[in-house]
């Protein structure tokens, strides 16, 4: 074989390498987009995502009777950055109670063990991807049984990763 021969064999070799590595790269990196529904963000080049927070003052700033049913509204807002592909996420929340004042409550609940009250109630987990445009809504229905007196409402947002938490003070009358 001639050194010519050579050089364009060795040429033709470097460049199904780059082409190569080029393809393998476009295939690792490129972004996961979410077909466009009337619940799911727009593909304009880039994926956009949501964050959700627990949840606009009615359902914390209402007095709740036994029976009654606390509909939550979870609050989303655009997350500042992209990722490559939509994540699952988990939304729940429950109540705790009943404690006979506010500062009753807030000393059970510090500590590495939170003391529950006698009656807990959880409601069932919504899960949706971090790419739906909607606010999700949780349903808790108040025991029918539920004593007066303030409960501790803690709501969870939950990823494969990463588990955030929250609570506010929720007040029953019997």
């Amino acid at each position: 074989m001639s050194d010519s021969s050579r050089r364009h064999r060795s040429v033709a070799v470097s460049a199904l390498c780059v082409v190569v590595i080029v393809v393998v790269a476009v295939l690792l990196f490129r972004p996961m987009y979410v077909r466009a529904t009337a619940n799911s963000s727009p593909t304009s080049g880039t994926l956009v995502t949501y964050n959700y927070s627990c949840c606009t003052s009615l359902a914390i700033n209402t007095l709740y009777r036994p029976g009654e049913v606390i509909a939550a509204r979870w609050i989303r807002t655009k997350n500042p950055g992209t990722t490559g592909r939509a994540v699952p996420v988990a939304l729940s929340m429950r109540i705790s109670g009943p404690f006979p004042s506010v500062s009753s409550l807030k000393s059970a609940m510090i500590g590495p063990h939170p003391k529950v009250g006698a009656t807990n109630v959880r409601s069932k987990t919504t899960t949706l991807l971090d790419t739906v445009r909607g606010n999700p809504q949780s349903v808790l229905r108040v025991p029918r049984h539920a004593a007066s007196g303030f409960y501790n409402l803690t709501f969870t947002v939950g990823t494969s990763n990463l588990t955030q938490s929250g609570s506010s003070i929720i007040r029953v009358a019997g």
